[in-house]
């Protein structure tokens, strides 16, 4: 059996709006990745306006899930998502191919209580460490 078809027995994937795939399967053991387009950038072709990660920030502080959101660091997007764990790392952006190269930061957000390091049991849920 490829990997493949052995992710396919456990691992649903949807193509929803993604409150509409939050509703539909938020349970305590549901993991949840979020990567909605970077704010204040140009070039993704997909309206994703401020009250769009604030309704985000509204699900993670709400859902039974848990939930990890990678967004640009920005002063904003640190506001928007204050009170939640959120970590900092530096990302190598290429833009077009090539040399075309820029250093940024990038933050991971989470929904889980205390902070970082995430909770052990998502560690070994996810096969990341955090």
């Amino acid at each position: 059996m490829s990997d493949v078809q052995r992710d396919q027995r456990t691992n649903t994937i949807e193509h929803l709006d993604w409150w509409d795939c939050v509703a539909r399967y938020d349970r305590p053991h549901t993991l949840f990745f979020a990567d909605p387009p970077y704010w204040e950038t140009e070039g993704y072709g997909v309206d994703f306006p401020l009250s769009a990660y604030e309704a985000l920030a509204t699900a993670a502080r709400s859902i039974n899930g848990t939930l990890i959101i990678t967004v640009n660091e920005h002063p904003e997007m640190r506001r928007v998502f204050d009170g939640l764990p959120m970590q900092s790392v530096p990302i190598v952006y290429t833009v077009g191919g090539g040399d075309n190269q820029a250093a940024r930061s990038e933050l991971i957000i989470g929904n889980w209580s205390g902070g970082w390091p995430a909770p052990p049991g998502l560690t070994a849920q996810t096969g990341l460490e955090f």
